[in-house]
């Protein structure tokens, strides 16, 4: 059985783009499997996302040589399940919507359905490469307790890419991709009489007071595009690069005021990642760096006084701004004492900031923390088997802090939200994290496959997080 060797996916740029994908793997295959997710928080670490959850999740993925220069690749994922008590948020893909999303401060319980499929063709010419893509995700989630919110969304990707051979098996390849984003989020009451407000946040504990309590009908409107540069070998050795631009935006429409725009996100992320890749003898290496940034945008709408239930847009104020950026440098050795032993060490080191502010009233919040990890993966084979355990233990360390809101004229309820966010963005953890994975060739058509993970987080003012995943498949 064929080893899953650690420099063949060591630079993301394959992953990048439909060009790059061609070169992901090589040998046809499809891998149908189940899996089973727990979390389990002592305290929520995102009270957002919940203490805990249940995950069942059934995928199907495919990678077909349709002959030497055309490659197509697929794949169906399916998720049912629940996320446990969750606390101040009311609206499904909260880290994409962040800040402006709908909170209560009951919360409890979600159930999570999922359904997402992708797939993608590229082709290899002499000079010229192109690949398309796409990827669509429906997501559905819901609580049969007051509040009760219901949740609908879907993610749609669509991608191009070209490519030119320039040099001795070396592709440049540029590439686009478009986004639309669409989510309705309802929150009801069947018992009028325990009613409680539903708040439309708006960043740092504040939220739109005119259009909270009784507003609880919102519609998100969302759509973005993406350019990638991208240069790599074809046979994964030396030097890869890639730089990509990112671009989303989407509105909060009010659907029980006649549709009314209440605020607009828009978010820039860029990222520039670089690898080099050689061996000698039995020793393989690689070094790389990434660096990303995202600056998010908010505006709220000025709203004017309803006339035959229609509302009027006086204009627009500046009102949430955000910068997050990450820098990493990481690298592996591997060591290949023979064809059936692979012993490989991995570290990563890098820094993260965090700025938000709101503009009034005047909030700010700012953080730096160090990061670093380190894993050891050990991966064996022989005629019909496979066996590889992985331990990463990382970790996260403060640098730098500084939070300054308005205690005196803010909510208690907002005081602790934020407050959460702050310790949560600027605490302390330590993470260890082992994960296995068996394959047994049972003929040579077909193998089966089990795998597990589990890590523990120890945070400085949370306690314990515990996480695990068991699955089984069949590859084929």
């Amino acid at each position: 059985m064929e080893m899953s060797l650690p420099w063949r996916n060591f630079s993301s740029v394959y992953n990048a783009s439909a060009v790059g994908k061609y070169y992901l793997y090589q040998q046809s295959f499809t891998d149908i499997s189940a899996e089973y997710k727990s979390r389990n928080e002592e305290n929520a670490y995102s009270p957002q996302n919940g203490d805990g959850e249940s995950i069942f999740d059934l995928s199907a993925r495919s990678f077909q040589e349709i002959n030497a220069s055309s490659h197509v690749w697929g794949g169906a994922n399916y998720q049912n399940g629940e996320i446990k008590n969750i606390l101040w948020n009311s609206t499904a893909d909260y880290s994409l919507l962040y800040p402006y999303i709908m909170a209560d401060t009951i919360g409890g319980g979600i159930k999570h359905e999922k359904y997402s499929f992708y797939g993608g063709y590229s082709h290899v010419g002499d000079k010229i490469s192109w690949g398309a893509e796409i990827d669509f995700s429906a997501q559905h989630q819901y609580r049969q307790a007051d509040p009760r919110p219901r949740n609908i969304s879907s993610d749609l990707h669509i991608g191009l890419g070209i490519g030119y051979d320039i040099s001795k098996g070396h592709i440049l390849s540029l590439s686009t991709s478009l986004r639309i984003y669409r989510q309705t989020n309802n929150v009801t009451f069947y018992n009028e009489l325990g009613i409680k407000p539903e708040y439309n946040m708006s960043g740092l504990g504040s939220y739109l007071s005119r259009f909270s309590g009784d507003v609880t009908s919102i519609y998100y409107k969302g759509i973005g595009y993406a350019f990638n540069l991208s240069y790599f070998p074809k046979d994964k050795k030396g030097f890869s690069t890639y730089v990509q631009y990112r671009y989303f935006a989407f509105d909060r429409i009010a659907l029980g005021l006649n549709d009314l725009p209440l605020t607009l996100l828009s978010r820039h992320n860029i990222l520039y990642e670089a690898s080099y890749l050689f061996h000698r003898n039995k020793w393989h290496y690689g070094v790389g760096i990434s660096a990303t940034h995202t600056t998010s945008y908010g505006q709220e709408n000025i709203v004017g006084d309803p006339s035959s239930s229609v509302y009027p847009i006086l204009g627009s104020l500046d009102m949430y701004q955000s910068n997050v950026s990450v820098a990493t440098a990481n690298g592996f050795v591997s060591y290949l004492p023979n064809e059936r032993h692979i012993l490989t060490l991995a570290p990563q080191i890098g820094i993260e900031h965090s700025a938000e502010k709101y503009t009034y009233p005047s909030k700010k919040m700012n953080t730096t923390n160090a990061i670093g990890s380190l894993g050891i993966k050990y991966s064996t084979h022989g005629k019909r088997t496979f066996y590889s355990v992985n331990l990463i233990n990382s970790y996260r360390s403060n640098i730098e802090k500084e939070l300054s809101i308005p205690v005196a004229n803010m909510e208690t309820w907002t005081i602790n939200m934020v407050n959460y966010q702050y310790w949560r963005e600027s605490g302390n953890y330590y993470r260890a994290a082992l994960d296995f994975a068996v394959k047994y060739a049972v003929k040579k058509t077909y193998a089966l496959s089990f795998s597990g993970k589990y890590s523990l987080t120890s945070y400085s003012l949370y306690g314990k997080s515990h996480y695990g995943n068991i699955s089984v498949g069949i590859i084929f």
